[in-house]
């Protein structure tokens, strides 16, 4: 824009100093001419007169003067020419000089001398005789005063042309001055030409908009992000090709990378497998795709979804480890459930065929009869026990109430002493009366599956220990505590699973279903309090609950 500027102010001025000298040369071609023609009339005067007075005998007189002189007769015959032989010349009766003052007594013209071959300027007078006579003027010596001019004039143009260039640059700086300090981003705040302020209002216009799109991209961005980092599920925008976008904060610790550094970079260089890379290209292709992804002793479902026209996509990892452990707890509960379903009822089945076919000796049919009942108790319980679990597992709603945990306890023990005296085992409770919050038949259930356990595998002559104890933060702590054969390392990690038996033998010789450790662990989940085992094989087991909340100590009487 400078460029332009300054040659047009330059072109302009450089055109005017051309117009200005062409103008001098006319004006100088006008007067130089004007007074040629003056001199010619003047000239023309005294030569008449001269003629008058003396005769034609003045004519090389004043031909000296540098004057050419013809004198014609009426007719345009040459009768003398100071410059050549009249005899020579043919009449000028055709000449529009001599013509006008055949008719009108003088004439003027200007042309190209045939004779000199130079341009003229011609001035004829009818003298009273009749005669013509004709003056005329070389132009070559009013051009050659014009030429003399011509370098003067050359030197002004070009002081002209220098000073037109310096105030064209100075006038550019000054014009362009304020549009290249414009602060665009505060238009109306200018202070430049009135005729740039439709501009500067329209940009001040858009830039208003787009600080109003600015904003609502960022207040997106910003509820976008704080989505995605608060999302515990991963989440990896990726563009054409499988290279980041974006990855918040669970992505980056599933994958184990820095989510921040992670953008920019390819998705296989987190996590280099076929499978990954087989779903990046369909979901750049178009088409959506799962697949599961094993990392840090945690399984992964990742769906991939395509986003946009470019290829990109969506890439979610949803932690689905539970899900599939408590997959297959299902459907090992399942089995199991068939299992310890089927052996009492073919049980029951087998020795009621036996009766009802008469193949049972009489003698026998006493024993097969109690074998049906203990089979047929047996399976109720289990029913029982499934019932119990499948309500805790749903997080069914169970009355809560105040529970006096100390008078619930020794209520079990006093049901059990029976049982434990005819195994030679010695139960007793410790600790004060504490109230709880609870479902009462679930506590109660717990903790006879605990005292249970705690008889079914001790030693003859052994002791079942239940002590409650008040804790600092207003909990309380129960444990049931034996000396019986312990539990071997290895299977400590899994006795509180649905049907797990260390011993199955002996747990089915006492009738035990598999689900009574199973319901205390959901009955801790669901009264949120903490279960811990202690075991050592051969030196007795410890069950420890940590009820929380607030528990009120109530006096004894």
């Amino acid at each position: 824009m400078r460029g332009r500027i300054f040659r047009s102010i330059t072109l302009v001025s450089l055109l005017g100093v051309l117009l200005a000298c062409l103008a001098v040369v006319g004006v100088l071609l006008g007067q130089f001419y004007g007074d040629l023609r003056r001199d010619l009339h003047r000239e023309m005067r005294a030569l008449t007169a001269a003629i008058a007075a003396e005769g034609e005998g003045v004519l090389p007189a004043f031909a000296a003067a540098g004057w050419r002189i013809t004198l014609m007769d009426s007719t345009g015959a040459v009768l003398y020419d100071s410059r050549r032989d009249a005899a020579q010349l043919a009449g000028h009766a055709d000449r529009p000089e001599v013509a006008s003052a055949m008719a009108t007594g003088q004439g003027e013209a200007r042309r190209m001398s045939a004779t000199l071959a130079t341009q003229t300027f011609y001035y004829a007078q009818r003298l009273p005789d009749g005669r013509i006579l004709r003056l005329a003027g070389d132009m070559q010596s009013v051009y050659g005063a014009v030429w003399q001019c011509v370098p003067y004039l050359g030197l002004v143009a070009a002081a002209v042309a220098l000073i037109a260039g310096l105030a064209a640059g100075q006038e550019t700086r000054r014009i362009v001055a304020p549009l290249e300090h414009l602060d665009l981003e505060h238009p109306l705040h200018n202070a430049v030409y009135p005729e740039l302020s439709g501009l500067l209002r329209r940009i001040d216009h858009q830039n208003n908009q787009l600080k109003e799109r600015h904003a609502a991209l960022q207040q997106a961005q910003r509820e976008l992000s704080a989505v995605m980092d608060s999302m515990q599920e991963g989440l990896i925008l990726f563009g054409p090709g499988g290279y980041v976008l974006s990855m918040n904060p669970a992505a980056g610790r599933i994958l184990e990378v820095d989510a921040q550094a992670a953008v920019g970079e390819h998705i296989l260089s987190f996590y280099r497998s076929p499978e990954l890379m087989a779903l990046i290209e369909g979901c750049t292709d178009g088409r959506p795709g799962e697949m599961t992804l094993s990392r840090g002793g945690r399984v992964y479902r990742l769906t991939a979804s395509p986003a946009g026209e470019r290829g990109g996509g969506v890439l979610l990892l949803l932690d689905v480890t539970e899900r599939q452990e408590a997959e297959s707890l299902r459907q090992e509960f399942s089995a199991n459930v068939s299992h310890e379903l089927k052996t009492p009822l073919t049980a029951i089945s087998g020795y009621a065929e036996l009766i009802a076919k008469g193949m049972a000796k009489a003698e026998d049919i006493p024993r097969f009869a109690a074998t049906i009942h203990a089979e047929a108790a047996r399976l109720i319980a289990l029913v029982g026990d499934i019932i119990r679990l499948s309500r805790l597992d749903e997080n069914a709603p169970l009355p809560r109430e105040s529970v006096d945990l100390h008078s619930l306890c020794a209520g079990v023990l006093t049901r059990l002493k029976e049982k434990a005296e005819a195994a030679g085992i010695n139960l007793s409770l410790t600790g004060q009366p504490i109230i709880i919050e609870g479902a009462p038949h679930i506590l109660e259930e717990m903790v006879r599956n605990l005292v249970e356990n705690a008889v079914q595998y001790n030693r003859p002559g052994g002791e079942v220990q239940v002590n409650l104890t008040p804790q600092p933060d207003g909990g309380v702590q129960l444990s049931v505590e034996d000396n019986g054969i312990g539990i071997p390392v290895e299977h400590q990690s899994r006795i509180f699973e649905r049907f797990y038996r260390v011993d199955k033998s002996h747990t089915r010789a006492t009738g035990g279903t598999g689900l009574g450790l199973s319901i205390v662990k959901h009955g801790a989940a669901y009264h949120h309090a903490a279960l811990a085992l202690e075991s050592a094989e051969g030196r007795g087991t410890k069950v420890t609950l940590t009820f929380p909340g607030r528990t009120n100590t109530k006096t004894p009487a």
